[in-house]
């Protein structure tokens, strides 16, 4: 599927804020750079499209725009400024972190005993896990993931949740629904 031009940027620009609260911003700033990716190709292709002046019965050339993009570039497109690369590039360095880093801290944080510590990175791994998951859903579904859901943000740890209305209690950190962010 092709990510929707509309809500494709305003979910990787959440990813951003999410890892950045996290304190992961490399991963923070390649999510910036795909949210700048998808929102300037949305934005070229709707000047094309009022240049153009005219719709087509699979919709609007703005999707027919985005749909030709893709079809350049995925599936397995491996292009600098493929979406489809990026989003795979960011998936990559949350393995590498889930798989190295987060084990290398642990360790740290469990030799100093350091039980603050320890409970923050096991939220932050919980988020990271949940962000991944999201990603290969995203990759696999495309806009079918996001039919009939909102996403909404934990402000409090970075959790995202797919749904009609946020989680009473954020599962990661206990905070209250009132403390979730949608994403428009």
């Amino acid at each position: 599927m092709i990510p929707s031009p509309k809500t494709f940027p305003a979910i990787l620009s959440n990813l951003a804020k999410a890892t950045e609260k996290q304190q992961r911003e490399d991963t923070a700033q390649l999510f910036r750079q795909l949210s700048e990716i998808t929102r300037t190709r949305t934005e070229s292709a709707a000047v094309n499209e009022s240049a153009a002046g005219t719709r087509t019965r699979a919709g609007t050339r703005i999707e027919n725009k985005v749909e030709n993009d893709a079809k350049n570039e995925a599936p397995g497109a491996t292009g600098e400024g493929s979406a489809e690369a990026s989003l795979t590039a960011v998936r990559e360095r949350i393995t590498q972190d889930l798989e190295n880093q987060y084990p290398q801290i642990q360790k740290l944080a469990e030799s100093a005993n350091d039980r603050g510590a320890q409970r923050a990175l096991k939220w932050a791994q919980k988020v990271t896990t949940l962000q991944k998951s999201l990603i290969d859903r995203y990759l696999l579904k495309g806009e079918e993931l996001l039919a009939d859901s909102s996403l909404f943000v934990c402000e409090a740890c970075g959790f995202i949740f797919l749904g009609k209305t946020a989680p009473e209690i954020c599962p990661v950190c206990k905070a209250p629904a009132k403390r979730f962010s949608k994403v428009s």
